[in-house]
Parts: structure tokens; C-alpha cells; sequence
């Protein structure tokens, strides 16, 4: 009788572990899961750490412009701004993990791995978002300037009445005139106006659809208040 050559879909040309290229899909399905689900990813600062505890970064500070009056020489009047470096240490590893046996996937007649592997990215994604948002507000209580003169955080409070907390017109408007201030403090701040996000519950930004005013396309004839 013949040799039977089996087909082997996991098997890297080469190479002699059949189950090679499994696990790289499944990692590949669970980092994407990740970046659908995330809402801070891509929306502050990422260093990658290949090896080590710790990364620094530099922070530098704003320059300064002066007019040069006849007869000066130009070095004379310029000033340095001010630099500082932040470090930036590694919490611990995040990690999520489940174990399917192989038998439990041969006897069920659907897909398990993609659902796994897509609740195993939420998971990641709701805790980095956790862990980013808290050091935001870390940063906002401690009430520092990295540098003075670049601004710092600072938490605005606003009143809302109980009766108008929910989905509700009211609460909308009032959220408008939060934002409204929050975008003045940033600007004055100097805050590039691609860098500014909001993060919001489901609740604030259904009320802010309530209100009608945030998706109007025109706010006041000025500007689109989107």
C-alpha cells in the first residue's frame, strides 16, 4: 500500500512543528480585537521597551520671541527654553489567557477561536483604557506643570440638577458649556487642536445628541461645534 501524504496547515515550510502557525493567528485576531476596542490607543504618547524597567522621553518647553533693537547682537537677547526628561516605568505585564482543548473544538460544529480570541482583545482593551485614564487623572490631581508656563491639569466642576442627569435636552446643553470650557482652557494652554479628545459614558454623549446642538452642522453661524 502506498504512503499517504497528510496535508499539515500549520506546518512552516522547514520546519517540524505542525501547530507552528496557530498560535501567531490567534495572537494576530486578539491584537486586532485590541485596537478595535480601545479608545485611548493612538490618542496619547507610545514608547515601546524592548528591554529594560524604564523609558525616558524628553519634554521641552515653549521659546520665546523679542524684538532686536539696533546695535544688539542677536545671541545676546536669545533665551534657552528650558528642557526636562520624563520617565516613564513598565507597571507589569498585562495579560489575558484561555485553554480550549483540542478535542472541545473538534466536537463543536462552529467557530470558537474567533470568539475567544475577540473577548480575550476587549478584555486587554477595556484594561490599558483603565490604566491610561487613571494615569491622566493621576497627573490632573498631582496639579503639576511638567514645565512652567506649558499648563497643567485641572478639573473644572459644573453643577447638573438631578432631574436633568440622563438622556435628557438639559443635561446635553450643560455638557456643551463644559466642553465649551474645557476647549478654552486648552487653548489657552496651547494644546494643539489635533491632540484634543473627550471621553465620555454612553449616557454623556446620548445626551449630548438630545440637546440637538452637537450635531448640528453649524453652531451660532461660527463653526461647527462638532
Amino acid at each position: 500500500m502506498a504512503d499517504v501524504t497528510i496535508a499539515q496547515p500549520g506546518l512552516n515550510e522547514g520546519g517540524v512543528d505542525s501547530l507552528a502557525r496557530y498560535l501567531k493567528v490567534f495572537a494576530g485576531e486578539t491584537i486586532t480585537a485590541f485596537e478595535r476596542a480601545s479608545v485611548t490607543n493612538g490618542r496619547h504618547i507610545v514608547r515601546s521597551i524592548a528591554n529594560g524597567k524604564s523609558a525616558q522621553f524628553p519634554v521641552f518647553g515653549r521659546a520665546t520671541a523679542a524684538y532686536l533693537k539696533p546695535g544688539n547682537l542677536l545671541m545676546t537677547s536669545a533665551k534657552i527654553f528650558r528642557v526636562l526628561k520624563r520617565l516613564s516605568r513598565i507597571d507589569g505585564l498585562l495579560t489575558t489567557s484561555q485553554m480550549i482543548a483540542d478535542l472541545d473544538e473538534a466536537l463543536t460544529h462552529f467557530d470558537i477561536r474567533g470568539e475567544y480570541s475577540r473577548q480575550m482583545g476587549e478584555a486587554l482593551a477595556q484594561a490599558a483604557d483603565g490604566a491610561v485614564l487613571a494615569e491622566a487623572a493621576k497627573m490632573v490631581v498631582a496639579d503639576k506643570e511638567n514645565i512652567t508656563g506649558l499648563g497643567k491639569g485641572e478639573v473644572l466642576a459644573h453643577t447638573i440638577k438631578a432631574e436633568d442627569i440622563g438622556v435628557t435636552q438639559n443635561m446635553g446643553l450643560e455638557l456643551v458649556k463644559m466642553l465649551l470650557d474645557v476647549k478654552t482652557k486648552m487653548s489657552n494652554n496651547y494644546v494643539p487642536a489635533n491632540d484634543r479628545y473627550v471621553f465620555m459614558t454612553p449616557t454623556g454623549v446620548n445626551a449630548l445628541v438630545a440637546s440637538l446642538v452637537a450635531i448640528n452642522h453649524d453652531y451660532g453661524a461660527v463653526a461647527t461645534i462638532t
